[in-house]
């Protein structure tokens, strides 16, 4: 069964890199990844006009808690960006203030450094943030993303980049 297997995906590449002609142009953009720098592409892609999905490799979008993300005014511009600002502030916390402890070899020195309005920044929860870039593709998920998938090849001809993937 292994050798069977490996032939059928030797086979595929050799055919699919042989005949580029043959395979249909279906999508604009194709984004590997559906963390937060994934859908966050996919979602300004689609904004503006381009058939973007992503193609993740596990069964569903990760919805567990990476951790708590701090987000300052640069984070936050970009947020501004994908046009999400404003549900992202209401899901936050505002940083009013933070504990900077450096360790010397002498001992260390703790101070506490204060932000004013134009400099505060927020924290947030990993899995909040990706909940709402992805709540905000408008689309049904099923046209902009490919869940279970194993990108097979891919190569480029004329600039354009073929992607073969197994679902």
């Amino acid at each position: 069964m292994k050798y069977i297997l490996k032939f059928i995906t030797i086979f595929t590449l050799f055919y699919y890199t042989n005949s580029y002609e043959n395979i249909k142009v279906d999508k604009d953009i194709i984004i590997a990844g559906g963390g937060l720098s994934g859908l966050a592409t996919c979602l300004k892609l689609r904004k503006i006009g381009y058939n973007a999905i992503i193609i993740e490799k596990s069964k569903e979008l990760r919805n567990i808690s990476q951790g708590t993300l701090a987000l300052f005014p640069n984070g936050l511009k970009a947020l501004e960006y994908l046009d999400i600002k404003d549900d992202i502030i209401l899901n936050s916390v505002s940083i009013q203030s933070t504990i900077n402890i450096f360790r010397y070899i002498n001992g260390t020195e703790t101070f506490k450094l204060g932000y004013n309005k134009d400099d505060n920044g927020i924290f947030i929860k990993w899995d909040t943030l990706h909940k709402i870039i992805s709540n905000n593709i408008k689309e049904d998920k099923v046209k902009w993303l490919i869940n279970n998938s194993l990108v097979l090849n891919y190569y480029e001809k004329n600039n354009i980049v073929y992607v073969k993937i197994l679902d």
